[in-house]
């Protein structure tokens, strides 16, 4: 039987796919694994245990999901924010931001546990902006670690559309179709000699579709109309289900056209404005806005039905009239509203903050962010409506060299002209791809966003190749399209519904999965690294953010875990601990941890853990495990001063089947038997190491090492004899709270028969 000389010493392609078990073409197949479970890919080549989670707090509801935001206003504050329903709550420094002393600071919010993931973030130094499609657009200010404030924007002016007029009137139609039928309001007056010409869309109820032209205005409450597509019935319509087109038909003059500020009148030639002054049922016009001239003109109060007062939002033209004529002058409304939706995402870019919702996405004056006034300059608001044969509901944007705009259904990118800004009159916006985007905030990494697509299965990475001089998307979980895949034939694929980037001191992009399973890649483009495993705990990981370490010197991951403990649901705050008490790093989750100068063997303060079954390294030693009872657990002699105690997890290493060519012939289908297997280690203890056909312990303690304490970490080569008769794929695993990390895997290779 032939024998080869095996070497794998990398695993820089992470977790693959049970689809590419075959494809020992690949270049990248002998630095892949089948499995990788609770190890993370280092990006020298090399596979680490992943660090435990240190305990922080429970968090403020069990009953409900959490979300965390990371928010870093300065460089020497970074901060973990938990909402949950109706709350949110304040970390720092690795631990909850009380106030009064004890008590969780606590600021209260609109948001309930499903609005939690819909929610888009937008940070400006203090200040944190806050989206969501249901709710009006707030800002979370900080002032002091213990005191922030939750306000709603005050876009002043909004961006603004033409909509038309939705008089507050119930209507009857005369007839179901032809012309000279009338319509007629009842309870408050609806029509104005200014609606002459105008169309009536009828947008509800059973009669709609229907559309009628004003032909002319008898009285406030009675129109000739022609009708362009007939009625169903001749019913009473209510309030909501009709409008009147654009804006009104009729001449305006302004009393002003600067400075900005100031108010001014603005005059129409013939009836046109409303309000409760002259017969409606609520403020009519009062709030609207008037673009006219290039400028921008708010409408505060309507004196008459000719007359309505302004203050200018933006500066206009000289010029002292708007003819009547559609298109010289409008009658916009907030472009966000209860009935048109509020924004759902925004970004910052060349000093402009743009929002978005729908097709649309508006731009702030430049350094002026709440303010979306339109105007003649160039650093007045920018409008603009995605237009396509497919639906462009916009999902998300960032800024980078460009704006780029994920929708429903493509990628955009927004640009001025040749080394230019953005402004009204300079802008660009081409489709780039069509992969589409969910509603999951995208991550930015350098300038490169990276998403979630639409269906929460594939992982879109939008950069610029030069080879094709085109943006181009990668799915980031092409080679490990299984890790959002069911693995049962019923039931439900995962999706990811979280997202979060940590540059230091490994460049990796941590993604929370549906089902509780955290996703982590390391990620370095420039090597072309990208390389998967997955993470699993005692309960399920809820959200994921990243914020610097208080150190300064490295990024710490924060996590909400949902657990079950002593038969009741609890959510916890926790993050991944690179520093142990005694190793490199915390080996167990949900973690109490006691460095102490004075030795115990009872130890309290676990309350978070009670009645659960926990892993206990003291001194190094692991001792055996136990259950919390009232808070405490006790061990037998002797005493230690260095104690991590917390849940347990397993760490699994699954090679792919080594593929040996032998006389030009694969050996996919013969058996595979390791003669000498060698595993190189760094800073390891305690594994177990072995093959389909059973595994060893590997030996740490040498007659060398003083009993009753803990053997140094070993780095170097383990020896493991024969192991038998299988598909040859080696299996790693950690049981111990203790560290390994796996460089290579080397040895002689047997080949038997078919």
């Amino acid at each position: 039987m032939p024998r080869v000389q095996i070497l794998v010493n990398s695993f820089g392609s992470g977790e693959w796919s049970p689809r590419l078990a075959g494809r020992v073409d690949l270049a990248k197949y002998n630095q892949a694994a089948e499995c990788l479970h609770n190890y993370l890919v280092l990006p020298q080549g090399g596979i680490t245990r992943r660090p435990g989670t240190k305990f922080v707090a429970e968090a403020g509801q069990s009953d409900g999901c959490v979300r965390l935001l990371s928010f870093e206003p300065t460089s020497r504050a970074a901060y973990v924010l938990e909402l949950g329903c109706t709350y949110v709550r304040v970390y720092k420094n690795s631990a909850r931001v009380n106030y009064p002393a004890g008590a969780a600071f606590q600021v209260t919010t609109p948001y309930t546990s499903p609005d939690l993931f819909g929610i888009h973030k937008v940070p400006s130094v203090d200040v944190l902006y806050l989206f969501h499609p249901d709710h009006q657009t707030r800002k979370l200010e900080r002032y002091a670690d213990d005191c922030w404030k939750l306000r709603l924007v005050p876009f002043a002016p909004p961006p603004s559309i033409e909509i038309g007029t939705r008089p507050n009137a119930e209507v009857q139609v005369s007839a179901v179709s032809g012309d000279g039928a009338t319509l007629t309001a009842f309870n408050c007056d609806a029509f104005l000699a200014a609606d002459v010409n105008r169309e009536v869309l009828f947008t509800g109820g059973c009669n709609a579709g229907a559309r009628a032209g004003i032909a002319s205005v008898t009285s406030a409450k009675v129109a000739v109309i022609n009708i362009c597509v007939p009625f169903v019935n001749t019913n009473v319509m209510c309030s909501k289900t009709w409008r009147i087109a654009d804006s009104p038909l009729t001449g305006v003059t302004p009393g002003f056209h600067e400075p900005v500020g100031k108010v001014a009148n603005l005059t129409a030639d013939v009836a046109a404005w409303r309000g409760g002054i002259n017969g409606y049922r609520d403020d009519g016009d009062c709030g609207k806005f008037v673009l006219l001239n290039g400028g921008c003109f708010e409408i505060t109060n309507v004196t008459s039905a000719t007359v309505a007062v302004s203050t200018i939002r933006g500066k206009a033209t000289p010029a002292t009239a708007a003819k009547a004529e559609s298109g010289n002058w409008t009658l916009e409304e907030n472009l966000f509203s209860t009935c048109n939706g509020w924004a759902e995402t925004g970004t910052f870019l060349d000093s402009r903050f743009y929002v978005g919702a729908g097709h649309r996405f508006a731009g702030s004056k430049s350094g002026d962010y709440e303010n979306f006034a339109p105007g003649s300059v160039d650093d007045d608001g920018v409008l603009y409506a995605l237009d396509s044969e497919t639906l462009q509901a916009i999902r998300w944007m960032r800024g980078a060299e460009g704006l780029f705009i994920g929708t429903l259904s493509s990628e955009w990118e927004a640009i001025g002209s040749t080394d230019a800004p953005i402004t009204a009159s300079n802008v660009q916006v081409k489709q780039k791809t069509t992969m589409g985007s969910s509603r999951v905030p995208p991550i930015s990494v350098g300038a490169t966003p990276i998403f979630v697509a639409l269906g929460g299965r594939q992982l879109g990475e939008l950069a610029f190749v030069f080879e094709t001089n085109k943006f181009q998307v990668a799915d980031l979980l092409l080679l490990a399209e299984h890790l959002t895949r069911r693995t049962t034939a019923s039931g439900t694929d995962p999706t990811i519904i979280d997202l979060a980037y940590q540059r230091r001191p490994d460049s990796r992009l941590w993604a929370v999965r549906s089902d509780g399973v955290m996703l982590v890649c390391t990620y370095l483009r420039e090597q072309n690294l990208v390389a998967w495993s997955r993470l699993t705990t005692l309960g399920f990981f809820e959200s994921v953010a990243v914020i610097p370490h208080p150190s300064g010197d490295r990024d710490q991951v924060w996590v909400a875990v949902r657990r079950t403990i002593n038969g009741t649901t609890k959510r916890y705050i926790e993050y991944f601990d690179d520093t142990g008490s005694f190793y490199p790093t915390l080996n167990v989750d949900a973690a109490y941890v006691c460095n102490s100068s004075q030795a115990f063997k009872t130890f309290c303060g676990l309350s978070h853990l009670e009645c659960s079954t926990v892993q206990i390294v003291a001194d190094g030693s692991v001792r055996p495990s136990t259950s919390v009872v009232g808070g405490n657990i006790s061990f037998d002699s002797p005493c230690a001063t260095k104690v991590e105690v917390g849940l347990a997890y397993t760490s699994d290493l699954t090679t792919m089947r080594p593929e040996v060519p032998i006389g030009g012939m694969s050996s996919m289908p013969a058996k595979l038997s390791w003669v000498r297997l060698v595993i190189k280690l760094l800073d390891t203890l305690g594994m177990k190491l072995g093959t389909a056909s059973g595994e060893e312990i590997v030996p740490f303690r040498t007659p060398a090492d003083c009993m009753g304490f803990a053997p140094a970490l070993f780095s170097g080569n383990k020896d493991i004899p024969h192991l038998g008769w299988d598909d040859g794929k080696v299996i790693v695993r950690q049981t111990d709270p203790l560290p390994s990390t796996v460089l290579a895997l080397t040895g002689v290779l047997s080949v038997g028969g078919a």
